[in-house]
């Protein structure tokens, strides 16, 4: 593992974003000629590209994650606390036998990056740098995949 495998990461994520945002502009520039799709339809669109970018998130932070730990063999001013064997080894380690790591929580994803890296580094203080804007995300996250009562007068608050 070695730092290309980070940057493979972030092409891959800048990727789906750019595709699930394309997926927008085709739509709006296809209604603009010929109104095809209702305003509700392009509304369920918009969720639907939203939540993908989301999930597109989660995807690449527990991927950096993990690959982080790997890179961390190397001394590349990383120190972390796990010496896992390989990736799927090192996923194993992180979800102690849960059938899933939870990277919507910025804060859980803070502290466990205190848990498995010397001062959270470097995880910690970028996620710090973006914790409102990752909060915001989830809000609207949690409104679109919920439709509770409590959820739509927090996403309205």
């Amino acid at each position: 593992m070695n730092k290309n495998s980070l940057n493979k990461s972030l092409i891959e994520f800048e990727q789906r974003i750019k595709d699930n945002l394309d997926l927008i502009s085709d739509i709006n520039e296809l209604n603009s000629t010929n109104t095809v799709l209702n305003k509700s339809q392009v509304n369920q669109i918009i969720e639907l590209v939203f939540l993908k970018i989301y999930v597109s998130w989660e995807i690449f932070l527990e991927d950096v994650f993990i690959k982080l730990i790997l890179i961390s063999k190397n001394n590349y001013k990383i120190t972390a606390y796990l010496k896992p064997r390989d990736y799927s080894h090192a996923l194993e380690m992180l979800k102690e036998n849960k059938p899933f790591l939870d990277w919507t929580k910025v804060d859980n994803v803070m502290n466990r990056s205190k848990y498995f890296f010397k001062k959270g580094f470097p995880i910690f203080n970028n996620l710090y740098l973006i914790k409102t804007e990752l909060t915001e995300m989830k809000t609207i996250r949690n409104n679109i995949v919920h439709m509770s009562q409590k959820v739509q007068k927090k996403f309205k608050d």
